[in-house]
C-alpha cells in the first residue's frame, strides 16, 4: 500500500535481538499494523507502508542505536530512542 507523503505514521519499535516488534499507528491512532518482523533495517522499513513520513519511536537497548542510525539513513526516517 503505498501512501502520499503528507500523511505522517507513528512508528512503535520493540527491539528484541532477533526480532523488532512494529506498531504503526496513523494520525487519528488507528493501528495500521504490528507484527513481529525480523530484526533488519530494510525488513522493519518495509512493514510501513511506503510514501508516509515517519515518526518512529525504538525502545533504548543494547544494539539500538546502530538500527536507529540505519533507519534514519538508509529510510530517511525521524527516529527516537526512548
Amino acid at each position: 500500500m503505498k501512501i502520499l507523503n503528507w500523511v505522517r505514521l507513528f512508528v512503535g519499535l520493540d527491539y528484541h535481538q532477533d526480532f523488532v516488534q512494529v506498531c504503526v499507528l496513523d494520525e487519528a491512532g488507528r493501528i495500521v499494523r504490528n507484527s513481529r518482523v525480523e530484526n533488519n533495517w530494510r525488513k522493519i522499513a518495509a512493514a510501513v507502508p511506503a510514501g508516509a513520513q515517519v515518526q518512529a519511536a525504538l525502545e533504548a537497548c543494547c544494539g539500538a542505536a546502530d538500527l536507529a542510525e540505519e533507519l534514519v539513513e538508509q529510510a530517511g526516517w525521524s527516529v527516537s530512542l526512548a
